[in-house]
């Protein structure tokens, strides 16, 4: 077994995995994020804030072992070809491919949906590019065009996928109304966001199942989320910072 740690811009592995050169491993647990998940990680990419580490898995080809894969991420399914799984930051990676390629989602996968990404990604409302606000945020499918926003998808397969040119999509902008003003900021700015993102990537190679799987269970055993409880406290501590003398804990 190899294991190789490094840094990769973000949009490297959004345009692999919505191009379905990944999958996620089969003994992950579904998709589980909520829509204000989704919005807070967008956040984050947004500002600069560390997104997390990815962990991925090539299984050792002399094995000629077929990694256990779900055959699909996100909207985009595989075939038994793909030699890379992940196994951990399915949730990140799955909400950037749904937000890439939502509009090319099948209404019958061979590998259903889980309900939580129906949920957040199937339900009638759609990420968009907010102009005016300057964030990405959920509405209605019916508004995802408007004179100052556009589905973040587009974007994302113009800048990060290079999947359609710049004419067509300043031509789809104008055909849907979208004011001049915003489209620099649509068409520059944002997708550097995603370009310019570097995160930690852990690539563990030439491992036999047992060893991705020992991998992974103690990184799931080691990340916890903070609780309800957690946050509460940490915000009344922040609170307290405005009288000193008291510590609301």
């Amino acid at each position: 077994m190899k294991i190789n740690e490094h840094h990769e811009f973000l949009g490297h592995y959004i345009k692999n995995a919505a191009l379905g050169n990944f999958g996620i491993a089969a003994f992950q647990r579904p998709f589980v994020w909520e829509k204000k998940d989704v919005e807070d990680f967008m956040i984050s990419i947004q500002k600069g804030f560390p997104v997390g580490t990815f962990l991925l898995w090539t299984p050792d080809e002399r094995s000629g072992a077929t990694p256990p894969s779900k055959g699909r991420i996100g909207p985009v399914e595989h075939g038994v070809e793909t030699k890379t799984v992940i196994l951990d930051g399915q949730n990140r990676l799955s909400t950037l491919v749904w937000a890439a390629r939502v509009d090319e989602a099948p209404a019958n996968p061979r590998h259903p949906y889980s309900q939580q990404e129906v949920a957040v990604f199937l339900s009638g409302e759609t990420l968009v590019i907010d102009a005016d606000e300057k964030r990405i945020h959920f509405v209605p499918t019916a508004d995802a065009w408007g004179r100052n926003r556009m589905p973040l998808g587009e974007a994302l397969s113009y800048g990060v996928m290079t999947l359609q040119s710049s004419r067509t999509l300043f031509q789809r902008m104008a055909e849907k109304g979208v004011g001049d003003e915003y489209m620099n900021w649509m068409l520059d700015e944002v997708p550097h966001w995603f370009q310019s993102k570097r995160t930690v990537v852990t690539e563990i190679a030439q491992a036999t199942t047992a060893e991705a799987l020992e991998a992974f269970l103690v990184i799931a055993k080691a990340g916890q989320p903070i609780s309800k409880d957690d946050y509460t406290r940490a915000v009344e501590w922040i609170g307290s910072m405005d009288e000193p003398n008291t510590l609301a804990l």
